[in-house]
C-alpha cells in the first residue's frame, strides 16, 4: 500500500474514531487514481466518498475489494456533461434512481424497434450496465452525480436480437474500461459504437473495434458514466464486466493495429468529419465479419455526412476483406442531408507500398491518383448518394508503369497537378501547365518536372480552366476553387 493510500485511510479512521456530528466527506479530485487492492481495504463510516467529474478529466476508482460503506456513507460519482446536449451515460453506483435528472430528459433504448422513449418515473431504477440517453438543460455544462454505493465485480447486461439487434449497455463502474479486456460473446460483434456530441452540428458516433488501428474513431478505453451501442448479430446473450477489464485511463488514445494493408477516406465539410476504412484480412469474408467489420450507425440528425462501403445489405464503415487481388476496386458511398462543398482526403494509408491509389468519382467520370494526403473536392447535392470507387493499382505491374492519366483538383486554394512517371520520362523537358480564368486570362504558366505539383490560386478565382500538354498530351480540366 503506498504512503498516498495509507494516510487517506487513516485519516478515514480518525474521522471514524472522532464522532464528528456531521458526515465527513472523503474528496477524490479529478485527475486523481485510487486503487484497493491486495490486504487493503477502504472502510467508510458516516463518511461520503466524492469521486469528481470535469472538463479537465475524472478522478478514478478500482476497487478490487469493494469499499464497504457503513452508518449511511454513500459514494458521488460525478459525470461531467455539456448542456443543452445528448449524451449515453451508464450508472456507475447501485442504487441510484432517475429522481436525480428530473430536471432533464432522460430515455432510455428500445432494440426491436431501434428506438428511444421516455423515462417516466423518477423511480426508475438506473440499472447498473445498462445504457440511457441523457439531454442535461442546465444552462451551462455541469457535473451530475450519481449516489449510490460503487458497483465493483461482476456485472452483467443482457442483450437481444430480436429486431434490429442494437443494444445499448455501459461502464458499471467508478472507473475507465478497456474494451480490449471485456470477453465478448459469440453472438456479439466485436465493435462498440460511442456518441460523441461534440461531433459535427448534433453530434455523430465513433466507433472501435480491436485491432482496428488507425481505422478505428474511437478509444478502447470507456469512461466512467459512458454508454455505447453494440450489436447483437447471433441471438440474444450476456455481456460480463468484470474488475480485471477496469483501468485508470491512460493517455494514449489509439491501441495499435496489426500489420495488415489499410486505406482510410476521410471526408470533411459543412464542420463535418467522417471516415471510413477498408483493410486485407486473411481469413475475412466478402460478408460481413463480426471481429473484423464495423457497421455504420447514423446519427439522428440526416443532415450529418456518412462515409461507407458495403457488404450485401449491410452498410460499414470498416470493411475487412480477404485480399487485393480479389478486391483490386472497393466502392464508397457517401451522403449527407445538406447541401455544400466537401473533401474527401487520402487520411491513412498503411503496408499498401506494392500499391497506388486511384480515386474515381463515378458521377464525374472523373479518376485521379490518390496518394497519402491527397484530397479532391466536390460539391454535394442534399439527398444524393455519390459513389466513389478506390482502386489498387500494383505498383511493380506493366500497367501501371505505362498509366497515361494526368489529374488536376484543387484543395484549400491549391491547384494540385498529379503527373504519372511514365508521361514525365516521355517529355524529359518537362510538362507545360496553363491556367485561364472562367474569362480566358491567363493566371499561371509553368513546366512541371516532378509527378505532384501544387500551385497557390487566389480565392477571387471561383472557376478555373487548366490545361496539361506534352508530348503526346493534351488534357483538360474544369476545375472549382471554393
Amino acid at each position: 500500500m503506498s504512503t498516498k493510500k495509507f494516510f487517506i485511510l487513516l485519516s478515514l479512521c480518525l474521522l471514524s474514531v472522532m464522532l464528528i456530528p456531521v458526515k465527513a466527506q472523503l474528496i477524490v479530485k479529478s485527475g486523481a487514481k485510487i486503487t484497493v487492492a491486495g490486504d487493503t481495504r477502504l472502510v467508510l463510516s458516516n463518511t461520503d466518498l466524492h469521486i469528481e467529474s470535469d472538463n479537465g478529466g475524472d478522478a478514478s476508482l478500482i476497487d478490487y475489494n469493494p469499499v464497504i460503506y457503513r452508518n449511511g456513507s454513500k459514494a458521488r460519482v460525478g459525470r461531467f456533461l455539456y448542456s443543452n446536449q445528448w449524451h449515453l451515460i451508464s450508472s456507475p453506483v447501485a442504487e441510484a434512481r432517475a429522481e436525480m435528472f428530473t430536471d432533464d430528459y432522460l430515455m432510455i433504448h428500445d432494440q426491436t424497434t431501434n428506438s428511444w422513449s421516455d423515462v417516466v418515473s423518477v423511480n426508475t431504477p438506473l440499472i447498473p450496465g445498462q445504457g440511457y440517453a441523457l439531454w442535461s438543460v442546465d444552462g451551462s455544462a455541469s457535473s451530475e452525480t450519481f449516489v449510490g454505493t460503487t458497483n465493483s465485480g461482476d456485472v452483467t447486461y443482457s442483450f437481444s436480437s430480436s429486431g434490429s439487434g442494437w443494444n445499448v449497455t455501459g461502464n458499471p463502474y467508478p472507473s475507465a474500461i478497456d474494451w480490449d479486456e471485456v470477453t465478448i460473446p459469440g453472438s456479439l460483434q466485436a465493435a462498440i459504437w460511442v456518441f460523441d456530441p461534440a461531433a459535427g452540428s448534433n453530434g455523430d458516433y465513433k466507433y472501435y473495434i480491436p485491432g482496428g488501428g488507425a481505422a478505428n474513431t474511437a478509444s478502447q478505453y470507456i469512461a466512467s458514466g459512458q454508454a455505447f451501442f453494440i450489436n447483437a448479430t447471433g441471438g440474444a446473450g450476456e455481456l460480463t464486466f468484470t474488475n480485471e477489464c477496469r483501468t485508470h485511463h491512460p493517455a494514449t488514445f489509439f491501441k495499435a493495429g496489426d500489420s495488415f494493408p489499410l486505406a482510410v477516406l476521410k471526408v470533411t465539410g459543412n464542420e463535418s468529419s467522417v471516415q471510413a476504412s477498408v483493410r486485407f484480412i486473411d481469413d475475412a469474408t466478402s460478408q460481413t465479419d463480426r471481429l473484423y467489420d464495423v457497421e455504420l450507425l447514423r446519427a439522428s440528425d440526416p443532415a450529418t455526412p456518412v462515409l461507407y462501403t458495403t457488404a450485401g445489405s449491410d452498410t460499414l464503415v470498416i470493411n475487412t476483406l480477404s485480399d487485393i487481388a480479389s478486391h483490386p476496386v472497393v466502392p464508397f458511398w457517401f451522403e449527407a442531408g445538406a447541401t455544400g462543398t466537401f473533401t474527401i482526403h487520402n487520411h491513412v494509408e498503411e503496408n499498401l507500398e506494392q500499391y497506388r491509389l486511384k480515386l474515381e468519382d463515378v458521377s464525374q467520370g472523373y479518376t485521379q491518383y490518390f496518394n497519402p494526403g491527397d484530397a479532391y473536392q466536390f460539391n454535394h447535392t442534399a439527398g444524393e448518394k455519390r459513389k466513389f470507387n478506390l482502386h489498387f493499382i500494383d505498383a511493380t505491374g506493366i500497367a501501371d508503369a505505362n498509366d497515361t492519366h494526368v489529374s488536376a483538383n484543387v484543395v484549400n486554394r491549391q491547384l494540385v497537378v498529379s503527373i504519372p512517371p511514365a508521361i514525365l520520362l516521355q517529355n524529359p523537358l518537362g510538362i507545360t501547365i496553363n491556367v485561364y480564368n472562367i474569362l480566358g486570362q491567363r493566371l499561371l504558366s509553368y513546366k512541371a518536372h516532378e509527378p505532384r505539383t501544387t500551385q497557390n490560386i487566389s480565392a477571387a478565382e471561383n472557376i478555373l480552366l487548366v490545361h496539361v500538354t506534352g508530348a503526346d498530351e493534351n488534357n483538360s480540366f474544369k476545375l472549382f476553387n471554393l
